[in-house]
């Protein structure tokens, strides 16, 4: 007796896992495991019922690389790092003269008579660009791409000055023996050499997002991956074994419990968010308020969201930003840790904020109290090093400049 309840704790744990894996899998993912079952089991039917309606489907599939390079950074250009639309738009122009590696290759003097500005003006804006994803994106080669990374890196002065000098002079490093970091500064040398836009060269195109929204004269239609497909259990002729049987009935109860709660989610999503479908900003609301609204456990919604995208006219996000938490006073979280970030990014000539000075930045801005310790979270939840460290980096800056 003892023995059948320890195994039934085992198949219920077991299947407990297979739902998790289901449930947090992207769509993508989770058609290559039931194809690969469908072709094992003979009692799990998974077809294509329709054409997938996905209106981003071409685009994610089938665009060049690069063009997923563009996307991802025309996502980023925002008040954050360019505060005016004259800006904005000599951001865009940059990342149309980037090449497939991420290197800026235009002309700055061309652009900058194109827009009736300085090239010194131009140059400043390429800059920021060491504020984006990937990082060191828009810079001219690779040394300027590693100084982008080393600027927004947390690696000391002493070791982030011995890797530049060994980028800079590949062939002449015989001079640096002796010091005590050089294998160290080597190594990050190495790791910081490829191309910016390597993960967009070589890794897999965008997954396919996961639900699409699309407005028409302000009604709005919601699709999500599995519309367009059929799983079932059906007969066959092979002699009935139980367990593949049951193991297919199961995959079938998960695929619909994963659909029907991805449609709830996505439901919720265009209920909570229509002003940003419309360009507008978000509304704050947690993962665990939203859990609530639809019924089940926080674990289970984080699960649900994790890995997955919505496709919308405003671009393609993860599940996970149109849950930004409430603050106080109606402000999110997400709010600021943007303020922070374009603060930051925005520091020069010795200029830094400390956490003290950005918590009282942010109170006059929201009419909220955050103290030190909670700037000092958003700081590293964004990857912003000290204040002492951003400093040194400045000083960095400053002596890489003066070398070249």
């Amino acid at each position: 007796m003892q023995s059948l309840r320890i195994s039934q704790k085992q198949a219920l744990r077991l299947s407990v896992r297979q739902w998790c894996a289901v449930l947090e899998a992207s769509g993508s993912e989770l058609e290559k495991k039931l194809s690969e079952a469908a072709l094992e089991n003979p009692f799990l039917k998974f077809r294509r019922k329709s054409l997938p309606t996905f209106s981003s489907g071409d685009f994610i599939e089938n665009s060049p690389k690069e063009r997923f390079l563009q996307e991802s950074l025309l996502d980023q250009i925002d008040s954050s790092f360019f505060p005016t639309e004259f800006s904005q738009k000599i951001a865009a122009k940059i990342i149309e003269e980037l090449n497939v590696e991420g290197y800026f290759e235009g002309d700055e003097s061309a652009i900058a008579e194109e827009f009736g500005t300085s090239e010194a003006e131009v140059e400043k804006i390429r800059k920021r660009f060491r504020k984006l994803d990937p990082c060191g994106v828009g810079a001219k080669d690779s040394l300027e791409a590693f100084e982008f990374r080393l600027l927004e890196s947390d690696y000391d002065e002493d070791l982030s000055s011995l890797a530049y000098e060994i980028l800079r002079s590949p062939g002449q490093i015989h001079h640096l023996q002796g010091q005590a970091r050089l294998l160290e500064a080597i190594d990050l040398a190495k790791r910081f050499s490829a191309p910016p836009a390597l993960e967009f060269m070589q890794g897999e195109a965008f997954r396919r997002p996961d639900i699409l929204v699309a407005e028409d004269e302000g009604v709005f239609r919601i699709e999500v991956w599995g519309d367009e497909f059929e799983l079932g259990v059906e007969a066959c002729g092979v002699k009935e074994k139980n367990s593949l049987k049951k193991e297919a009935r199961l995959l079938c109860d998960y695929f619909n419990m994963r659909h029907s709660t991805l449609r709830k989610i996505a439901t919720l999503i265009v209920d909570l968010q229509r002003d940003f479908f419309q360009g507008g900003e978000l509304r704050p609301f947690s993962v665990s308020q939203a859990a609530l609204e639809i019924g089940i456990s926080q674990p289970t919604f984080s699960r649900a969201i994790a890995q997955k995208s919505l496709c919308c006219s405003r671009g393609t996000f993860p599940l996970r930003k149109f849950f930004p938490y409430e603050a106080k006073n109606g402000v999110s979280g997400e709010e600021i840790r943007a303020f922070i970030k374009a603060l930051i990014a925005q520091e020069q000539g010795g200029r830094i904020y400390s956490d003290e000075q950005l918590s009282e930045l942010v109170k006059r801005k929201f009419g909220v109290h955050i103290v030190r310790r909670t700037i000092g979270k958003y700081r590293e939840q964004l990857g912003i090093p000290s204040p002492n460290f951003r400093k040194k980096l400045q000083g960095l800056k400053v002596k890489s400049l003066a070398v070249s």
